[in-house]
Protein backbone atom coordinates (compact mmCIF):
# COMPACT_ATOMS: atom_id res chain seq x y z
CA UNK A 1 0.00 0.00 0.00
CA UNK A 2 1.11 3.10 -0.70
CA UNK A 3 1.48 6.20 1.51
CA UNK A 4 3.09 7.43 4.67
CA UNK A 5 3.48 4.67 7.77
CA UNK A 6 2.80 7.01 10.62
CA UNK A 7 2.04 4.37 13.44
CA UNK A 8 3.55 0.84 13.35
CA UNK A 9 2.75 -1.49 16.51
CA UNK A 10 3.19 -5.39 16.37
CA UNK A 11 0.82 -6.36 13.96
CA UNK A 12 -1.33 -2.59 13.11
CA UNK A 13 0.45 -0.53 10.88
CA UNK A 14 -1.59 2.94 10.36
CA UNK A 15 -0.88 4.57 6.72
CA UNK A 16 -2.17 8.13 5.36
CA UNK A 17 -1.95 8.33 1.56
CA UNK A 18 -3.55 11.52 -0.69
CA UNK A 19 -4.82 8.74 -3.48
CA UNK A 20 -7.19 5.26 -3.22
CA UNK A 21 -6.36 1.94 -4.69
CA UNK A 22 -8.39 -0.50 -5.71
CA UNK A 23 -8.26 -1.98 -1.97
CA UNK A 24 -9.62 1.07 -0.76
CA UNK A 25 -11.99 1.46 -3.26
CA UNK A 26 -13.06 -1.79 -2.68
CA UNK A 27 -13.45 -1.32 0.81
CA UNK A 28 -14.99 2.03 0.29
CA UNK A 29 -18.12 0.60 -2.39
CA UNK A 30 -18.73 -2.42 -0.53
CA UNK A 31 -19.92 -0.17 2.64
CA UNK A 32 -21.60 2.75 0.88
CA UNK A 33 -25.12 2.43 1.87
CA UNK A 34 -25.59 4.10 4.91
CA UNK A 35 -29.16 3.99 7.02
CA UNK A 36 -30.19 6.71 9.81
CA UNK A 37 -33.57 5.84 10.78
CA UNK A 38 -35.35 4.55 8.36
CA UNK A 39 -34.12 6.62 5.70
CA UNK A 40 -30.91 5.09 3.36
CA UNK A 41 -28.39 5.72 0.84
CA UNK A 42 -25.68 4.89 -1.14
CA UNK A 43 -23.09 6.73 -2.18
CA UNK A 44 -21.50 6.24 -6.00
CA UNK A 45 -18.63 6.94 -7.96
CA UNK A 46 -16.40 6.98 -5.24
CA UNK A 47 -13.29 6.31 -6.91
CA UNK A 48 -14.16 9.58 -9.15
CA UNK A 49 -15.16 11.56 -6.13
CA UNK A 50 -11.70 11.12 -4.06
CA UNK A 51 -10.03 11.94 -7.31
CA UNK A 52 -11.91 15.11 -7.81
CA UNK A 53 -10.25 15.93 -4.15
CA UNK A 54 -6.68 16.23 -5.55
CA UNK A 55 -4.13 16.62 -3.16
CA UNK A 56 -6.93 18.26 -0.51
CA UNK A 57 -8.22 14.65 0.64
CA UNK A 58 -6.05 12.31 3.07
CA UNK A 59 -6.83 8.67 3.54
CA UNK A 60 -5.76 7.42 6.54
CA UNK A 61 -5.59 3.38 6.91
CA UNK A 62 -5.71 0.95 9.09
CA UNK A 63 -3.50 -2.29 8.09
CA UNK A 64 -3.95 -5.35 10.53
CA UNK A 65 -2.22 -8.62 9.41
CA UNK A 66 -1.22 -6.72 6.22
CA UNK A 67 -4.70 -6.51 5.47
CA UNK A 68 -6.83 -3.58 5.10
CA UNK A 69 -9.36 -3.41 7.99
CA UNK A 70 -9.91 0.44 8.09
CA UNK A 71 -10.12 3.47 5.70
CA UNK A 72 -11.36 7.13 6.77
CA UNK A 73 -11.36 10.22 4.29
CA UNK A 74 -10.96 13.49 5.69
CA UNK A 75 -10.68 16.83 3.74
CA UNK A 76 -9.40 20.16 4.65
CA UNK A 77 -11.58 22.77 4.00
CA UNK A 78 -11.94 26.66 5.69
CA UNK A 79 -15.46 27.89 7.18
CA UNK A 80 -16.34 31.20 7.91
CA UNK A 81 -18.08 31.53 11.50
CA UNK A 82 -18.69 35.23 12.14
CA UNK A 83 -16.61 36.46 9.53
CA UNK A 84 -13.57 34.47 10.76
CA UNK A 85 -11.89 31.87 8.63
CA UNK A 86 -11.17 28.49 10.41
CA UNK A 87 -9.49 25.55 9.38
CA UNK A 88 -11.57 22.41 9.45
CA UNK A 89 -11.71 18.95 8.65
CA UNK A 90 -14.55 17.55 7.11
CA UNK A 91 -15.01 13.68 7.29
CA UNK A 92 -16.29 12.61 3.78
CA UNK A 93 -15.79 8.35 4.00
CA UNK A 94 -15.52 6.03 6.90
CA UNK A 95 -15.68 2.22 6.48
CA UNK A 96 -14.51 -1.04 8.39
CA UNK A 97 -14.19 -4.24 7.07
CA UNK A 98 -16.86 -6.73 8.61
CA UNK A 99 -15.72 -8.16 11.86
CA UNK A 100 -15.18 -4.45 13.30
CA UNK A 101 -18.86 -3.59 12.94
CA UNK A 102 -21.14 -4.43 15.51
CA UNK A 103 -24.40 -5.46 15.57
CA UNK A 104 -27.67 -3.55 16.62
CA UNK A 105 -27.13 -1.33 20.16
CA UNK A 106 -29.93 -2.42 22.59
CA UNK A 107 -30.00 1.78 23.96
CA UNK A 108 -32.87 0.47 26.94
CA UNK A 109 -29.62 -0.05 29.26
CA UNK A 110 -29.27 2.99 30.12
CA UNK A 111 -33.05 3.62 31.05
CA UNK A 112 -32.95 1.39 34.06
CA UNK A 113 -29.84 2.70 35.93
CA UNK A 114 -30.61 6.49 35.93
CA UNK A 115 -33.21 7.50 38.30
CA UNK A 116 -34.84 10.67 37.54
CA UNK A 117 -35.87 13.62 40.33
CA UNK A 118 -38.19 16.05 40.57
CA UNK A 119 -36.89 19.12 39.46
CA UNK A 120 -34.83 17.02 37.08
CA UNK A 121 -34.04 19.26 33.73
CA UNK A 122 -32.68 16.26 31.66
CA UNK A 123 -36.54 13.76 32.50
CA UNK A 124 -38.56 15.02 30.51
CA UNK A 125 -41.36 13.91 32.44
CA UNK A 126 -40.11 10.09 32.10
Amino acid sequence: MDGNAVIKYKNLEVIVSSESNEEINALLCVNSRWQRGRIQYTMRNIPARIANYGESIRLVSLIRNFSLAAVIGACHRECSLGGTLHNCIHLRFLSFRQPYQTGKVVHNRLKDRHEHTEGDSFSNGH
